[in-house]
């Protein structure tokens, strides 16, 4: 009988592909490097170093601990912002969170719901050619010299909110080998942009204690933005 071998069908969907490479679905944490870029200043922020932590279904931690301390964190229930270098607390309504990219790294079944996810390239994300993280001329970090091509490594895709007014949208390196998103650059209004760099991914359980805040002694505890407009 003759051998005939079964064709791999590769779903083209790029949701299903962005999927594939998804894999917090219960708990992990990662290290994150992140810079920012401002066109108006011409200039690259220092280099910002950090944990993010994050346990099913609402639970996270993102905290930077180099140039600048600060904490955005939440049980599920209250979500704090904690600057420790300019000593002030804010505890905030979870739908005022400025972390909505972190829905890629965690929510990868809501994604379809909120945004628009194309397979593109590092030439195609940003036709201005302005966040030096993307063009060819730029130098980017270190740790992803080596990752700014397209290839066999990683896959580019451009997500962009459906409801979004700001023009605010991510382009995300998927890396195969571990799994996991190793990259987004954050395309801001007036040409910024910030990338950040994800390693060492761990899928240990986290405790709970994580996820909770108390304001410090002697640190102001200042109103939520909401609280000033009443």
């Amino acid at each position: 009988m003759e051998h005939v071998d079964k064709k791999i069908e590769i779903s083209k969907d790029p949701f299903q592909s962005f999927m594939e490479n998804t894999v917090c679905t219960k708990s992990c944490s990662v290290k994150f490097k992140q810079n920012s870029y401002s066109d108006l200043r011409k200039r690259i922020s220092p280099t910002d170093e950090g944990t993010f932590e994050w346990a099913a279904p609402h639970k996270f931690r993102w905290e930077t601990v180099s140039q600048k301390k600060e904490l955005y964190v939440s049980n599920g229930k209250d979500f704090w912002k904690y600057n420790e270098t300019d000593n002030f607390a804010q505890k905030l309504p979870l739908s005022d969170s400025p972390l909505e990219f972190l829905d890629i790294l965690t929510h990868p079944k809501s994604l379809k719901a909120k945004f628009t996810i194309t397979k593109t390239s590092w030439e195609k994300v940003d036709p201005t050619g302005r966040c030096p993280f993307v063009k060819d001329k730029g130098e980017p970090i270190a740790s992803t010299k080596d990752s700014r091509k397209d290839n066999d490594r990683g896959r580019v895709f451009d997500v962009v909110p459906k409801n979004d007014v700001k023009s605010v949208h991510y382009a995300v390196l998927l890396e195969d080998e571990p799994k996991m998103v190793k990259e987004i650059v954050i395309f801001n209004p007036l040409n910024s942009c910030t990338q950040l760099v994800f390693s060492k991914i761990s899928y240990e359980d986290i405790p709970n204690d994580r996820f909770d805040f108390s304001v410090p002694k002697g640190v102001a505890q200042e109103p939520a933005p909401s609280a000033l407009l009443k």
